[in-house]
This record gives structure tokens, sequence and C-alpha cells, in this order.
């Protein structure tokens, strides 16, 4: 009896791999099996996948978190390479996409610099033409003025001479404003450049005094430097993107080359708190008052998206297995009862099975590397699987055992066989 459960099932393994829903059952079981112990939580983690950037849809090695997805994935890309080279190719464009939303291009960074020079050569220079405020420019601001520039460096003093007769403006033309404005320029200069951290932050502070002083006394001066301020926030903002898609992206990508992202880089990039400063020139820049939570969660994507692809694919490095090209084969030893024994007859056999199956096996494949690609459908086969032999057709069991039963009154004994024997051995995982 127990040779007969084992004809049986494995006469329905045999027959599966030819109607759709026993291919189906095949793609799930196999899923199921290589996911091992973790299936129930691959079976979640399928569900819920979505993309972190947008137009980067994860395979299912890429959400799964499992070494045996990773793997069978590996060998349905070898089987099916083109399917999963233009994945790979449009997750790299999604990826590229998503940064040079953020960093723009050379050429809108250079027409916003140029842009904000125009603008803050008007406003300034207007400004300073017309002077301080004499509503607010009372002896007690002019001695305040005059208390500053008494602790100006004299090195300060001589470069804002220089840097004012390089711009055409020299400090000495009769306007306060003016003249504050090249030393409040030179003050931020050496503050920038001093090594002394103690005297740097005292330069600092004198060049805030100065900024300060300057639009107590000239309203206008105030409204450029605000309007200065708001024009470099999108300057700031591609300058940090440009150094982050610099990191990633290899110089060849300009050109077209698509698919080899530096991954590492990026994220070291990402996690350097020193960037922004150095990608905008300015000291105080921080990721948290250069960009947006928006950019940021942006950025923090396509780091995301990265980590996924080569957590698939160093998961996915074992041994490589014929499973997608067997799959027909496989069924009927795993579900056989017997796999080892029914293994080595489906070896033997290798070659008049191969003309049965190929073409059950060539769909059977398709199917697989398509699901692989769609973790939702990885999900739904894994889910709908039918475990084994008529465990799922409770009414076909009961007929055959009742049918066993009813023969078997003429020799009692095999009743209480086919019930202890039979059916395990029929519907056995």
């Amino acid at each position: 009896m127990p040779a007969l459960g084992v004809a049986a099932k494995t006469a329905y393994a045999a027959a599966e791999p030819f109607w759709q829903a026993g291919q189906n059952a095949i793609i799930g079981r196999t899923l199921n099996r290589v996911a091992g112990s973790d299936v129930q939580s691959v079976i979640q983690r399928l569900k819920g996948a979505a993309p972190l950037v947008p137009g980067s849809l994860p395979t299912a090695a890429q959400v799964a978190e499992n070494g045996g997805i990773a793997s069978l994935e590996r060998s349905a890309a070898a089987v099916n390479p083109q399917a999963y080279t233009n994945r790979k190719l449009a997750q790299a464009l999604a990826r590229k996409d998503a940064v040079d939303s953020v960093a723009g291009t050379q050429t809108a960074l250079d027409d916003a610099i140029n842009m904000r020079k125009t603008v803050a050569d008007s406003t300034y220079g207007y400004a300073n033409q017309v002077g301080p405020d004499p509503r607010v420019f009372t002896p007690e601001a002019q001695a305040n003025i005059a208390a500053m520039q008494a602790r100006v460096p004299a090195k300060a003093l001589q470069d804002a001479r220089d840097i004012a007769n390089i711009y055409g403006a020299p400090m000495d033309n009769g306007t306060v404003v003016n003249g504050l404005h090249w030393t409040k320029t030179a003050l931020s200069g050496m503050a920038d450049a001093e090594q002394n951290p103690a005297k740097a932050g005292a330069l600092k502070y004198l060049t805030g005094q100065f900024n300060d002083g300057l639009e107590q006394i000239s309203p206008l001066y105030g409204a450029a430097n605000s309007l200065y301020q708001d024009m470099s926030v999108p300057i700031n903002q591609m300058q940090v993107g440009q150094a982050l898609r610099d990191k990633v992206l290899p110089a060849l990508t300009d050109h077209g080359m698509l698919g080899q992202e530096r991954a590492n880089a990026f994220a070291q990039a990402l996690a350097d708190d020193g960037l922004p400063a150095r990608a905008t020139g300015f000291p105080g820049a921080t990721w948290g008052n250069t960009m947006t939570p928006a950019q940021m969660d942006t950025l923090n994507g396509v780091a995301g998206d990265l980590a996924r692809v080569k957590n698939a694919e160093n998961l996915g490095r074992g041994v490589g297995s014929d499973t997608v090209q067997k799959l027909a084969m496989q069924n009927i030893a795993s579900q056989s009862g017997i796999p080892s024994a029914m293994g080595l007859v489906t070896n033997i056999g290798g070659k008049p099975l191969s003309w049965i199956y190929d073409g059950a096996n060539d769909t059977m494949q398709s199917k697989l590397a398509d699901a692989l690609l769609n973790p939702q459908s990885a999900a739904s086969y894994m889910s709908n699987a039918v475990p084994s032999f008529m465990t799922n057709s409770p009414a076909a069991k009961n007929l055959l055992i009742q049918s066993l039963l009813r023969s078997s009154m003429l020799i009692p004994s095999a009743g209480a066989t086919a019930d202890q024997v039979l059916t395990p051995a029929l519907t056995a995982e």
C-alpha cells in the first residue's frame, strides 16, 4: 500500500507540468523550498515590496533578504539574461535620474551662479551708492561702527582694499556702506583660511558684527543680503548634488554607460558631515541647513536602492544550481516521497524525459523568471502553492480511501493498513 501511494504521487507529479495550475504549483513549491524555514517572512517581504526610487522596480531577491531566493534568481537571470539586463539598466537609469533631480546640470548651475552675481552686483551696488539711512545712522550707531573698525586686523584692512580694487569699487570712495562691505568680505575670507580655531572663531564673530551693523544702518544692504541668500539656496543644493553624483557615477555615465554605480563611495559621501561645506564653499553649510527633507529622502532612497542590489548580489553568490532548468524532473523527485531514488531515476532517463518535458520546462522557466522580477507575483505563487498530492482535494482523497476500505472488507487487516499507511503516503509533504 505505501508503494501504491508513492506510485500515485509520482504519477501525479509527472503529469503536473502539463497544465497551468500544476505549473503554478511547481513554481510555488520551488520558491518555498529554496526559501527554507524563512518562507513566511519572505512572503511578507515580497508582498510589501515597493520602489525606494521612482522607476526602480525591485526584483524578488532584492527584497526577500534570503540566500535561496537570491541564488534562484541568479540562475533565472542566466536562463533569461535580457529581461534581467533590462531591469538592471532601468534601475540604474532611475537612480541616475533621482540624483540628477537634486544635482541639476552643470549648465543650470553656471546659469544660477551668473544670475546671482548679476543681481548681487546690482543690489549691493545700489546699497553702497545710497549709503546709510540717515534716520538710523545716529551718532551712537556711528560710534559703534568706529569701535568695530578699530578691532579689524591690519591685514584684513589691506585685503579689503585689494578686493575692492580688483572689483573696481575702491573702499575709500566716500561711502560708509561700501567700505564696511569690503571689510566684512575680507574678514570672512580670513576666518575661513585661519587654522587657529580660537582666532577663526573671533574673526567670524567680528564678521557677524560687521554684517549686523551694516544691516542696521542700511536696510537696502539687508535686503541685498536676503536676496543673495535666497538665490544661494538652489545653487548650494546643486553643488552638493553634483558632488554626490561624481561619487556614485563614473565619468562614462555622461556618454551613456549605465549600471556601474559606485555604491560604497556614494554611501560614504552621504555619511560625510563635511561634504556640504566643501561642496558649497561655506564653512557653516550642513546637510540640514542646505538640503530639503524631500531631497534627503531622494538621496537616501538611492542609497537604500543600491544597498538592495548589493545585498541580493552577495546573498546569491553561492554555488550555481540547475533548479531552473529541471523544474519538471525535480518536481517528480521531490513529490514522489522518495526524492533520492526518483532523482536517480530522472537522471538516468534524462534524455528521454527532456524530450517529454522540454516544452513544459521552457514555459515554467519563463514563468519563474517573470515571477522573480515581480515580487508580488512570486509571493502569490508561494502562498498558493499546493503542498502535495491531494492535500487540498479532500473529496477526491476521501473517495479513494473509502473505495479502498470497501474493497478491503474481504481482507479486514487491509482496512487498518489503508487508513494508517496509505493516507499518509498520499498526503505527506
